[in-house]
């Protein structure tokens, strides 16, 4: 078990990942999904779980969302060589603003600050790219209590609007203005 070194301790650097980093984010995701699929906090059926890893094409993906740098944004957090957590920023012009996706950290490095960190550095980015952006948001599952608790807890809020998607229902967090 990971020793809790607390945020006052633990010293973290957050940088932009490079297309060399795809094969290990993709693993970073599935192995943080499988950890919450095994403490019960996600639902997932056998063939969904038995298909959760890195693929040639989900890395191929990555890889490619990180060579897009001008629509895409993965920050990265690392232990050692260890990528310890990530982020994706997804970027729509057409809206003219910022989605954040894919915030995951590795189990052995949870509640450490990595998250509030890598969340801090996405807003920070999202507030001085193109101009100011209109908008930030994010989407995350409605059984997700701890991920809207963490939201909330770091200045947003959900906004009432939700979706239906891959048969899971999606609540929309934007930063709350009062906050901000």
């Amino acid at each position: 078990m990971a020793e809790n070194l607390g945020p006052e301790k633990l010293q973290i650097h957050i940088e932009k990942a490079t297309p060399e980093d795809a094969q290990e984010l993709e693993e970073l995701k599935y192995e943080n999904l499988k950890d919450r699929i095994a403490k019960g906090k996600l639902k997932a059926s056998l063939p969904k779980r038995l298909a959760m890893r890195a693929t040639a094409k989900s890395v191929s993906t990555v890889r490619q969302r990180i060579e897009n740098h001008e629509e895409n944004v993965y920050f990265i957090s690392r232990r050692g060589q260890e990528i310890a957590g990530m982020c994706l920023m997804i970027w729509h012009a057409k809206d003219d603003c910022f989605q954040f996706r894919q915030f995951y950290t590795r189990p052995k490095y949870a509640r450490q600050g990595i998250g509030t960190a890598l969340l801090e550095e996405a807003k920070k980015h999202a507030r001085t790219s193109r101009g100011s952006p209109k908008l930030m948001y994010l989407w995350t599952g409605d059984y997700n209590q701890e991920a809207q608790d963490f939201y909330s807890h770091r200045g947003f809020r959900a906004t009432g609007e939700t979706k239906e998607e891959g048969g899971q229902t999606w609540v929309r967090f934007e930063p709350n203005p009062e906050l901000s």
